[in-house]
């Protein structure tokens, strides 16, 4: 939760900064999906959304750094479910054509998980420290851990700075957690 007052801090700068807007190559990402997520055997999914601050440093590359919210689930109390964001660094390759742009996307991610796990067959837990409500046990997860990214996609030009973004994104990080991803985004170039 902490990242996300980093992240609005961060996208806050880059709209007072002027001095931002000077740069040829700068651009925003906004966008909204669906993602899958698994963490230790027990998976969710639901609404993923993203923001993001770009800069296009060669005409075939760029650098991204984002917040994105895997997968939006309203825990209360006690309930089986988790929920997960990650702080994104990503290298894009990109090919053009006169229709748009399209990239593949390699990066790292640090991942935040929250909530309830399931235990194993021996009733411990794999990650997180086991607690037992209403006669059930559960796992309470609350981790940091790094993972990689992969990602395909593609900009359709709708106007001189304005493009929307369809993407696939895969993620792999430790504790066998892993998250897929498809999202619609606006991409607007300052």
């Amino acid at each position: 939760m902490k990242y996300k007052l980093f992240a609005t801090v961060l996208w806050c700068s880059f709209f007072v900064n002027s001095s931002v807007f000077a740069l040829d190559g700068v651009y925003s990402v906004v966008g909204l999906g669906y993602g899958d997520t698994t963490l230790d055997d027990s998976s969710a999914s639901g609404l993923a959304y993203r923001i993001a601050i770009g800069y296009e440093f060669q005409h075939q590359w760029q650098a991204e750094f984002g917040l994105q919210r895997l997968h939006d689930e309203e825990l209360v109390g006690s309930e089986l479910g988790f929920s997960s964001q990650a702080l994104t660094l990503s290298a894009l390759g990109k090919a053009r054509n006169r229709n748009g742009e399209l990239f593949y996307r390699i990066g790292i991610a640090y991942l935040d998980v929250d909530g309830q796990t399931e235990t194993n067959t021996q009733n411990t837990c794999n990650l997180g420290t086991l607690t037992n409500i209403d006669d059930s046990s559960l796992c309470s997860v609350d981790e940091g851990f790094v993972g990689g990214i992969l990602g395909l996609g593609y900009d359709l030009y709708v106007g001189l700075n304005n493009q929307v973004r369809f993407e696939a994104e895969y993620i792999l990080g430790d504790n066998q957690f892993s998250s897929g991803a498809i999202y619609v985004g606006y991409k607007y170039k300052f």
